[in-house]
């Protein structure tokens, strides 16, 4: 009796759930890039900016004072991550970036874990008549898991640290 019950319930779960592994889409929108603007000239905030990303650990790539960017060496985001609740909310409002779910057969947990999630950061500085403007984005994002590629967005969480920083 117990294995026909066993032998149900899995049969139930498998015609339920479908034969195959199913990427599960984001649902929130979330825009790039984070922009905000300071009454700060960018002589002043530059320097401020660099120093900032390198004390969050961040490797600079490109370094172009003249044009105003500044892109990051690829940072891995496998601890700093989230995905989303039914309702597209996040399960950490603190995480980073934010990546689809990738759900298996029989996956009992919300998602099966990402072997890994990167991606990097780009700022550009340019200095308006009357206040110089920054604008971060996430570039470059790439998750995996069991080899599909998986969606990942900046939750914002990042760039409004840095503003908090500039501040």
């Amino acid at each position: 009796m117990k294995y026909l019950t066993l032998t149900l319930v899995f049969t139930i779960t498998i015609i339920f759930s479908g034969c195959e592994n199913k990427l599960i889409p984001l649902k929130g929108i979330y825009s790039s890039p984070y922009k905000v603007k300071f009454s700060s000239s960018r002589e002043s905030l530059w320097p401020k900016l660099i120093e900032i990303i390198t004390s969050k650990g961040l490797s600079i790539k490109t370094l172009d004072e003249k044009a105003g960017v500044i892109t990051t060496d690829n940072t891995s985001f496998i601890d700093k991550y989230t995905w989303e609740n039914e309702d597209g909310s996040l399960l950490n409002s603190k995480a980073f970036v934010v990546c689809n779910k990738y759900r298996g057969i029989l996956t009992l947990s919300k998602s099966l874990n990402p072997a890994n999630i990167s991606g990097q950061w780009s700022f550009f500085v340019k200095q308006g008549s009357n206040n110089t403007t920054l604008e971060i984005s996430l570039a470059n994002a790439i998750g995996k898991i069991d080899g599909h590629l998986l969606t990942v967005k900046s939750t914002g969480e990042f760039e409004k640290s840095i503003n908090a920083l500039l501040q």
